[in-house]
């Protein structure tokens, strides 16, 4: 029996509903979250930390489900950082503008992560939720996706 492999992550989300479903994914792909811990900043955006063990032959399944369905920037493998999000500009939404990063997955931009410390300030300037800034900011940067990095 070949050796596992533990893929470590973390990732701030604003909707914290969707992870059962998504490691309920991984483990369909081959891979056990191992560890899980999720944590609420004081601008009410979440924070959530996963060690995932896999075979080898399932690491790219399960690779896979997690950049598709979890917003991870990064991830360590074998001891390398693996960075899936580059910087990508500002989107002008109507409360400002807010910064942006593409989250690339073999060579494609897959989807965007708008900056949670812009949406949490034009969120405090303007008395609105956090969310509706993101949400804003992620819409007027849909175009990237599937744009070729």
């Amino acid at each position: 029996m070949s050796e596992e492999i533990v893929i470590s992550t973390s990732f701030e989300i604003v909707e914290p509903l969707f992870l059962r479903l998504s490691e309920k994914r991984i483990l369909a792909a081959g891979g056990a979250v191992t560890q899980a811990t999720f944590g609420v900043s004081p601008d009410a955006f979440g924070t959530y930390t996963m060690s995932i063990e896999v075979q080898p032959d399932d690491l790219e399944a399960v690779q896979d489900v997690l950049v598709t369905e979890f917003p991870v920037e990064t991830m360590i493998l074998h001891g390398e950082l693996l960075r899936i999000s580059h910087e990508a500009g500002s989107v002008a939404t109507k409360f400002g503008d807010v910064g942006i990063r593409d989250r690339v997955w073999k060579g494609r931009v897959i989807g965007i992560l708008p900056s949670l410390p812009d949406c949490a300030m034009l969120a405090k300037r303007f008395g609105v939720s956090g969310v509706m800034v993101w949400h804003d900011a992620l819409r007027l940067g849909e175009p990237r996706i599937g744009l070729k990095r």
